[in-house]
């Protein structure tokens, strides 16, 4: 039964029947982890674990962090001494890795050169030519997939499919708000009000607009970069706001880190026939609502947020591995918010403002 909510709208229990969950496949791989240490290494094997995939090699630069690895986790797992030791296994399907140093880019470019699968953990702003690189100069057979985690995220996953699927009808706005507090400006921007940082952390901010728009083609991007003058210079507070126009719509991107507690983040989807938000808080909490028709309903998401990410992002490579399909997660996927990215650090110095060039460069050619 339906509930006449104060504004005139109505709560009710049916809700889209959308598919978010990571892929299932009968093909079963031998996966080869390298490269043990960062919360994103922590976050892909607790995925990996609790999918069951089945991990049969660790390598670690530091072989006591693989050997404690192996011991809590992965009692069955071989520790390897190099990391060419799992490149030469003829039995390893995947490989997983993070490219945290020069050496391990050099080992992707590796195992990809020799016809490995392989995910890649992460992605930054600068890691991108290269991976294209690596990607384009690889075997036909070997794929290489990215995994940023916030657009395979449960919460986002969902979100995506209702404008996909046309839920809300024609996208007329898209606005992502994220409210971090001083410690989490400490650890991830370093109080920095340089590009560089920036950039590395809001690559997917700007893919999660392309994914929102479908790749269009904007019409102008800019963004700036403020310190509020009420705080002390000492204190990394910033605000960081973002403008995307298209020909029909308009997408914005907010950072705020003035908070002295709270961290939230919130996507807000504007369509001509519903609205859809998504809230992802502090303690990796997920609420989605999606308002249509008179009537509000708000589906409950399952799976975890970074263990969820990585389960779903390495679940859709081996489901392209075993039907030989294309990746949903390949480099050249990250090209339309690579794209309104150097637009937008473009937009913060001289140059121009319009990313028809980016556009043309990486994701026609």
């Amino acid at each position: 039964m339906a509930r006449l909510m104060s504004k005139g709208c109505f709560i009710t229990k049916a809700v889209p029947k959308i598919n978010y969950q990571p892929a299932k496949s009968r093909f079963q791989p031998r996966l080869g982890l390298i490269g043990c240490s960062g919360e994103a290494s922590f976050f892909a094997l607790t995925a990996y674990i609790r999918a069951g995939y089945n991990i049969e090699v660790i390598y670690d630069p530091n072989t006591r962090r693989a050997n404690e690895i192996r011991n809590k986790y992965l009692p069955s797992a071989e520790v390897a001494d190099h990391y060419g030791q799992i490149l030469a296994d003829p039995g390893i399907d995947i490989v997983d890795m993070g490219i945290n140093s020069p050496c391990m880019l050099e080992a992707l470019e590796q195992a990809i050169r020799v016809g490995k699968h392989v995910h890649c953990r992460e992605c930054q702003l600068e890691h991108f030519p290269a991976l294209r690189q690596i990607a384009q100069a690889g075997r036909s057979k070997a794929l290489l997939a990215i995994c940023l985690p916030l657009l395979w995220s449960p919460g986002w996953r969902y979100l995506v499919q209702l404008v996909r699927q046309g839920y809300i009808g024609q996208v007329e706005s898209f606005n992502f708000q994220s409210l971090g507090n001083r410690r989490w400006t400490r650890r991830f921007l370093n109080a920095s009000t340089t590009p560089v940082p920036l950039a590395n952390f809001s690559l997917p901010w700007f893919n999660m607009v392309a994914d929102i728009m479908g790749g269009e083609i904007p019409l102008e991007v800019s963004v700036s970069v403020r310190r509020p003058q009420r705080f002390p210079a000492r204190h990394p507070t910033l605000v960081y706001d973002g403008k995307i126009t298209y020909s029909q719509a308009v997408a914005s991107l907010n950072l705020s880190t003035v908070s002295p507690t709270l961290e939230m983040d919130r996507s807000l989807v504007v369509g001509d026939r519903g609205i859809a938000s998504l809230d992802i808080y502090s303690g990796w909490e997920q609420k989605i609502w999606l308002a249509r028709k008179g009537r509000i309903c708000y589906p409950e998401i399952h799976g975890d947020i970074y263990p969820g990410a990585y389960h779903a992002s390495m679940a859709e490579l081996i489901q392209a591995v075993s039907l030989a399909r294309q990746l949903e997660n390949s480099v050249d996927s990250l090209a339309p918010g690579v794209a309104l990215l150097n637009a937008a650090l473009n937009s913060l110095t001289d140059k121009p403002r319009y990313p028809e060039v980016d556009y043309y460069l990486l994701v026609k050619n």
